[in-house]
């Protein structure tokens, strides 16, 4: 009897169950409700196991609701989909590959949306943007650069700034410094 259901009347209750699953919520609990009681009705008509409660019989036979299989379902199509095990054509939004991430340009990682920071002309972590001679933190419009490199605005004053001759200097005495 086991072998008729899952044969011939759990295919019915599941084909193309994940594009038009019944979401649990509001209104549709008939739904999911009556989809189970076919279940449970055909739980009944076997014999050892007909009169224990429902959850007991599927443990029995070792069967899960059709909720948790509509779940797993769902899990194993967005893992194919992720994964790039299933192409799905254009009507799905492609999904970005962990590897394709920007790397930081100071520590090399992959750096994610909700952590890059672009400064200097370079993408950042927030935590690894920092002052090349002092290795201070720094924020987007806080530094100063000075060859494509980030500095703070004392390092980039006092090695790149401009620097004073003589002891006794005016203004018009002052050059930058050569490299």
């Amino acid at each position: 009897m086991l072998a008729i259901y899952k044969a011939l009347i759990r295919p019915h209750l599941e084909y193309c169950v994940q594009l038009w699953n019944p979401v649990a919520a509001h209104g549709n609990w008939a739904t999911v409700l009556e989809l189970e009681s076919v279940q449970r009705r055909f739980t009944r008509l076997i014999d050892e196991v007909g009169t224990l409660p429902y959850s007991r019989r599927l443990e029995i036979l070792n069967l899960t609701t059709l909720a948790e299989r509509r779940i797993r379902g769902d899990l194993i199509e967005a893992f194919k989909a992720t994964s790039g095990l299933t192409d799905y054509g254009s009507v799905f939004v492609k999904m970005p590959r962990f590897q394709s991430a920007p790397k930081c340009h100071a520590c090399k990682k992959s750096v994610y949306a909700n952590e890059e920071l672009h400064a200097v002309s370079r993408l950042y972590h927030k935590m690894c943007f920092k002052c090349m001679k002092c290795e201070k933190r720094l924020t987007s419009g806080q530094e100063t650069e000075h060859e494509n490199e980030p500095y703070c605005k004392n390092c980039y004053g006092k090695y790149f700034g401009p620097r004073g001759v003589g002891g006794a200097c005016t203004a018009g005495c002052l050059q930058l410094q050569p490299e």
